[in-house]
């Protein structure tokens, strides 16, 4: 590739590596080529304690272990170049002359051990709490850069800086979502979290098990209430509640599942708004938590003899589960998220094994278990 090629080739690889589509290495390894080094790395350094909070490389493990554990506190670098300004694209010799260098404890006693002395570092970010940016270690060999590196490093540093920006975000967000769901598991009641569309973003464990027992709930990845009347009330709540508009529908946060848990006893919700889900924690397309009423007759297979007296499989298991909630074949592929001719092929297993020839006879049989 030319020399405009490797550097478009090195935009991409950042603006992919930013929305996590590509490993940081690979981009990593690309600026390294371009400026020439001995490795690359992402850093992200916690600036009230100076410890990296992350740290991705193109070197393997061992160099930057020593360094963390005996000479980042000793680097020079960060107090004198990496914390003067934002954005900024800095090298030894813009704060040391080759004689500090020669007396510095950190490039003799870490770098120079291990092949090093000089390095290229781009300060990407720079907040009061954090400084992320990317360096690439160079060699005596390879010397300080000069104005070429510099002007490639400036044609990279605004997509650096953006693709920085949105892996921290993204960060963010996941740690938010991680620590939200780790909250709802604590609840023992069935629940999920729901967009304006009534798209499930996620469940607790209770919610999932629901969900799982009973597919006819989910529609293509939404929350289906059983019938058309019911699910419009709610879209229309969710729509209202997304546009922070919180007098269309307010009181009508009970809905009634119908016909979906092959139980005679009705399935019960309740809607909870989430307010300004951006300042709680919730992840922003979440606008809704339904919390689920599960009556104890919809939930009476007895799994454990069945498994026993059949010896049937996990999978089965749970594909007769769905089919004694109501759900159909096809339903039950799409929420297991398997083929629909496995889903056979396991019908067909599980009335082999219960001794019956058509579908009716088993739920029929099915039924009567319940009862």
């Amino acid at each position: 590739m030319t020399g405009t090629e490797k550097i478009l080739s090195a935009i991409r690889l950042a603006n992919e590596a930013g929305v996590g589509e590509r490993p940081w290495e690979d981009f990593l390894k690309s600026l390294n080529d371009l400026i020439g080094g001995v490795f690359s790395n992402l850093e992200i350094v916690d600036l009230s304690s100076g410890r990296y909070v992350e740290l991705k490389s193109t070197e393997n493990i061992g160099i930057n272990e020593s360094y963390l554990e005996h000479y980042q506190s000793k680097n020079p670098r960060i107090a004198k170049l990496l914390t003067k300004r934002q954005s900024a694209i800095v090298h030894d010799h813009l704060a040391f002359s080759e004689t500090d260098i020669d007396r510095d404890e950190f490039y003799n006693d870490f770098l120079a051990p291990n092949g090093l002395r000089y390095f290229a570092g781009i300060a990407a970010l720079h907040t009061p709490d954090l400084l992320a940016g990317f360096s690439v270690q160079r060699s005596m060999a390879h010397g300080n850069i000069g104005t070429e590196q510099v002007a490639i490093l400036e044609t990279l540093l605004p997509h650096m800086k953006t693709s920085l920006q949105t892996y921290m975000k993204l960060g963010e967000l996941q740690r938010q979502t991680q620590a939200f769901q780790a909250m709802c598991d604590v609840a023992e009641q069935p629940m999920v979290a729901i967009g304006s569309d009534c798209r499930v973003h996620f469940s607790n464990t209770a919610g999932a098990r629901v969900l799982r027992r009973f597919p006819a709930m989910l529609r293509n990845g939404r929350l289906y209430l059983g019938d058309e009347i019911n699910q419009l009330a709610m879209e229309a709540r969710l729509v209202a509640l997304a546009r922070h508009d919180n007098n269309v529908g307010q009181g009508d946060d009970r809905f009634i599942l119908n016909g979906l848990t092959g139980s005679a006893t009705p399935v019960k919700g309740k809607l909870t708004p989430v307010s300004k889900p951006e300042n709680q924690g919730y992840p922003s397309d979440v606008v809704a938590m339904f919390a689920f009423d599960i009556p104890a007759a919809a939930d009476t297979l007895p799994r454990d003899a069945l498994q026993r007296a059949y010896e049937l499989s996990h999978a089965e298991l749970e594909l007769i589960e769905a089919l004694s909630a109501g759900a159909s074949l096809r339903e039950a592929a799409q929420y297991r998220q398997v083929r629909y001719d496995t889903v056979r092929k396991q019908l067909r297993s599980v009335m082999s094994k219960m001794g019956v020839r058509r579908q009716s006879d088993l739920q029929s049989l099915l039924t009567w278990v319940k009862t």
